[in-house]
C-alpha cells in the first residue's frame, strides 16, 4: 500500500475562521463525498471501490450520536457495545474490518486526510478485503462533529464473538483494525 499522496482527493477551500455547519443540504453531500474520496484513495493503491451499506451506515450514525452523548471519542458504546456488536445489531451480515472515529470541527475532506496520515486508520480505509463502507456523524450545537466510518466485507463472516462481554476487559478491548 504505497500511496501517501492524497493530493488527488477533492479539497474544500474554506476560511480558517468559518465554522463548518452540516445543514440538510450539506448532509446530502457528505455520503457521496466520503465514498468518492475513499474510492479515489483506494484506486491510487490499485484496490477495488467500496459500496455503501445501509446497515453499516446505521451503525455508524448510532455510534456517532452515542459518542456525542458520552462527550468522548472511543470505540465502545455507552451500553459497552463493541463495534462488532453494533454492526451485528444494525443487521450487517458481513464482517466488520475496521472502524475509524474522530471528534473535530473539520470538514469531511479534512477528516479523511487526517485518517490517511495515520498508519492504522489508513489501513482500515485501504483494507484489500473491504467492499463496503458506512459513514455517520453527529454535529453538536457548538459545531463539534463526531465522525464514524465503518469498513466491512460482505463476502466474509463476522469475526464478532457470539456474546457481548459484560464489562470492558483487556480481551474485550483488543479489536484488530479499529483505530481512531
Amino acid at each position: 500500500m504505497a500511496c501517501s499522496d492524497t493530493s488527488d482527493l477533492p479539497v474544500e477551500k474554506e476560511a480558517a475562521s468559518t465554522l463548518y455547519v452540516i445543514d440538510q443540504n450539506e448532509a446530502r453531500k457528505i455520503p457521496p463525498l466520503f465514498l468518492i474520496s475513499v474510492n479515489t484513495l483506494r484506486s491510487q493503491s490499485g484496490l477495488n471501490d467500496l459500496d455503501y451499506s445501509a446497515s453499516l451506515n446505521a451503525a455508524a450514525f448510532t455510534h456517532a450520536l452515542d459518542m456525542s452523548l458520552q462527550n468522548r471519542p472511543w470505540h465502545f458504546g455507552s451500553d459497552r457495545s463493541s463495534p462488532y456488536f453494533r454492526v451485528k445489531r444494525a443487521g450487517y451480515q458481513g464482517a466488520l474490518l475496521g472502524e475509524n472515529i474522530s471528534e473535530s470541527f473539520e470538514t469531511p475532506i479534512n477528516v479523511i486526510k487526517s485518517w490517511t496520515v495515520d498508519e492504522s486508520t489508513r489501513a482500515n480505509l485501504l483494507d484489500p478485503d473491504a467492499d463496503q463502507l458506512g459513514v455517520g456523524w453527529k454535529q453538536d450545537p457548538d459545531g463539534r462533529i463526531w465522525w464514524v466510518v465503518l469498513v466491512g466485507s460482505s463476502n466474509k463472516q463476522s469475526l464478532a464473538p457470539e456474546n457481548q462481554p459484560s464489562e470492558l476487559t483487556e480481551e474485550a478491548v483488543a479489536i484488530p483494525n479499529s483505530n481512531g
